[in-house]
């Protein structure tokens, strides 16, 4: 498991102490001070939770430590009360520093210079060390490179389960890798979002930059590299979502403009489409990729890559992703090797050969029918069809549903007069109820149905009425949200029922699809192999510098 990458760094001793920080009744107030009192091997618990929130800049360690949170959403360390206001960033590690950070947003960090929130410089020789898990880094500027995060010469680490939100530099809004060291950065199952430079509007990397299971959307660069800069080959990028990222300006130098990644790093099982500026600078190492301009190299893989919204979608990481909509022509469509786990650390669709291609792995149980069935008319008992989907062994566990989607192709005369409901383990929800009333007595006097019920669609169905057929068409915003069944189990029966509420005028159900999208039931595993995500300080193993 890629996950099990970022942890292992180093290995041998156990750490010798903790040492807690809170406003009052720990061992310290300030990590500072905890730091200065650690030796190499120890540990550094930040032991407040929301809404407390520790306000410190200005620490710095040339020792082996970890320190640690209670979780992203709860623990809050931030450089000043907001943004812009500090004259320092949280933590500098020195040449011979080794950091493990956990469980914790850091925010408002604010430098002249590189690395807003951390900086981590290396030497020739000798590794620097930073390793970040399950973290979230919002709202931090530098003026040079890195508004998040800064790394060096020798650099030798990487990012697991990490938010990088909003973040803004010169180069590198959010994660600077400027050390062209042999040692790799891994960053997997992590989000860059809304983040903003002049070059590389998430990520600057003269470095080995390995990016895999990685969201990079909606970062801006106001010359070049939307999602990604990077003047070197050096690196891969696996399963990863680059979408909707901005640029202005063509490339220069075989560099990139709009979002993508580093001249001549491969591209694998990655999505690259709807990029302001172009995809790719130029053509790419690409194999089983999709991109959305044809820039890419990805052998004709081109066109909208149909991705539902940046959303919850049930992460084990607590990390929104873009998951592919049951259209979408990402789904089963890399054939190169993929990632074991996605994004949301949920385990890849791999019993066949090929995986979703992108950072989200949809796993969705999906049947259609076609019934050519007439609805009778004026009966409020009306017309109704059962599909079950059985459990997979060996697949899912829990199977719990995340998103729920209907597909109806109906032909009626006037379909104001029709009610579709579709019910799930004792709970209902309408799909359309008799759009055009109460606006008129019977509603939209129009014929036949073709449409996908979809909860992310803009056009609710009950003010569709167009005038040529079919009268309701393409993607529609149903009555109920959907979401009766999220959190629930998908297994078993599915029943969807059309009525016909007044008389005179008739139709049938000819075909419908229902797309149910699940996932395995959460388990208690470990993200590490030594234990490194949980407090217990006893399941860590390192050896000191």
């Amino acid at each position: 498991m890629l996950t099990t990458l970022l942890a292992v760094a180093l290995t041998g001793a156990a750490p010798a102490a903790t040492f807690t920080v809170c406003p009052s009744g720990c061992d310290f107030t300030t990590i500072a001070a905890a730091e200065a009192a650690a030796s190499n091997g120890d540990s550094i618990f930040l032991d407040i939770g929301f809404p407390v929130v520790h306000t410190e800049q200005g620490v710095v360690t040339d020792k082996f430590v970890t320190i640690l949170g209670n979780g992203r959403d709860v623990t809050i360390w931030q450089a000043a009360a907001t943004p812009g206001v500090a004259d320092g960033r949280h933590l500098t590690v020195g040449v011979n520093g080794a950091v493990f950070l956990s469980d914790m947003t850091l925010r408002h960090g604010n430098v002249t210079g590189d690395g807003g929130a951390v900086h981590a410089m290396g030497s020739l020789g000798v590794t620097t060390q930073l390793t970040v898990g399950r973290a979230r880094f919002a709202w931090n500027q530098a003026t040079g490179c890195g508004g998040a995060v800064y790394t060096g010469t020798a650099f030798g680490g990487g990012f697991s389960s990490t938010a990088f939100e909003d973040n803004q530099a010169d180069r590198g809004g959010a994660l600077c890798l400027e050390g062209a060291g042999a040692n790799d950065t891994i960053v997997n199952t992590s989000l860059f979002q809304g983040n903003q430079a002049r070059l590389g509007g998430a990520i600057y990397s003269a470095g080995v930059f390995d990016g895999f299971d990685v969201t990079i959307t909606g970062n801006e660069a106001s010359e070049d590299g939307g999602g990604f800069y990077g003047p070197t080959d050096q690196g891969r990028v696996g399963n990863a979502t680059i979408v909707g990222n901005t640029a202005p300006t063509s490339g220069t130098g075989g560099y990139v403009r709009g979002s993508s990644v580093a001249n001549g790093t491969p591209l694998r099982s990655s999505v690259v489409a709807l990029n302001v500026g172009g995809d790719c600078d130029s053509p790419r190492n690409a194999s089983s990729s999709w991109d959305g301009d044809g820039s890419c190299n990805t052998g004709g893989s081109t066109g909208d890559p149909r991705l539902q919204p940046l959303r919850d979608n049930s992460s084990r990481n607590g990390l929104p992703t873009m998951a592919p909509r049951e259209d979408s022509p990402l789904i089963d469509a890399a054939t190169a090797s993929c990632t074991f786990i996605d994004q949301r650390l949920l385990d890849r669709e791999l019993g066949g050969a090929e995986c979703d291609i992108g950072a989200h792995e949809r796993w969705e149980f999906k049947t259609c029918q076609s019934p050519f069935a007439a609805i009778p008319d004026d009966d409020a008992d009306g017309w109704s069809q059962t599909v079950s989907f059985a459990s997979v062994p060996g697949v899912f566990l829990g199977h719990r549903v995340i998103d729920v989607k209907a597909s109806v192709f109906v032909t009626h005369s006037w379909v104001g007069d029709l009610v579709l409901e579709l019910e799930h383990d004792g709970r209902r929800a309408l799909l359309m109820d008799r759009p055009g009333v109460p606006a008129s007595t019977f509603g939209c006097s129009g014929n036949n149905v073709l449409a996908t019920f979809d909860r992310d669609a803009a056009l609710p169905v009950e003010d569709q009425c167009a005038g040529g057929t079919p009268t309701i068409g393409g993607r529609v915003r149903p009555n109920s949200s959907l979401t009766a069944w999220n959190g629930q189990t998908g297994v078993g029966d599915w029943t969807l029922t059309a009525r016909d509420v007044e008389g005179g005028e008739t139709g049938q159900m000819v075909t419908w699809c229902l797309y149910v999208e699940m996932m395995e039931d959460f388990l208690d595993l470990p993200i590490f192999e030594d234990g490194f995500e949980s407090a217990d300080t006893s399941a860590w193993s390192a050896t000191t510098p």
